[in-house]
């Protein structure tokens, strides 16, 4: 039998939910309080907040920047996607000498299966840095420069969800360096 009414019948979830925002404006709290008593509700906000910096968002940035490297160095995939925003890009300028420069972008899912494939365990432990310097905060964005074993990459951040994210990277490199690219 078609069903012709242009609703539908509330799931079990629906009518569980419907009975919780019933109790709590009962129980006088929720967003239906003061609902039996004719007072004015409380409006809804973002559950995330806005986006302000931290008190010590250099701190923040620093500890964010330290755990990308540890990431990339250990071969975590998973750590390294924790700090990466989900619009992260990777970008290498290359210089050629007889060749015009190119620029290869990578996506966070490319430099995510780099990092498990363990492109940055060939790098000798000894040899393994990660200098944060020149950083800068402006809101819920921040510009830093991170000094790795093998280059220097110029780092965009942003504050998502109340923590600083890796929006991209941006490096360069000579054409005649062999090795894996990065």
């Amino acid at each position: 039998m078609p069903n012709d009414t242009p609703w539908r019948l509330p799931t079990r979830r629906t009518r569980r939910v419907r009975i919780l925002v019933l109790a709590l404006a009962l129980a006088g709290a929720g967003p239906l309080a003061g609902a039996r008593t004719g007072a004015l509700v409380a409006p809804l906000v973002q559950a995330t907040g806005p986006a302000t910096p931290p008190p010590d968002a250099e701190a923040a940035i620093r500890a964010a920047l330290a755990v990308y490297a540890q990431a990339w160095y250990e071969g975590n995939a998973p750590r390294l996607a924790g700090v990466l925003h989900p619009e992260f890009t990777r970008q290498v300028v290359v210089h050629a000498p007889d060749a015009p420069d190119t620029l290869e972008t990578r996506p966070g899912l490319a430099v995510l299966d780099e990092c498990d494939r363990g492109l940055g365990r060939a790098t000798a432990p000894s040899a393994r840095r990660a200098d944060v310097a020149g950083v800068q905060v402006a809101g819920g964005l921040a510009d830093a420069s991170l000094r790795l074993a093998d280059r220097t990459e110029h780092v965009r951040l942003a504050l998502w969800n109340h923590a600083w994210r890796v929006l991209g990277a941006t490096s360069e490199r000579e054409a005649a360096a062999t090795g894996a690219p990065r």
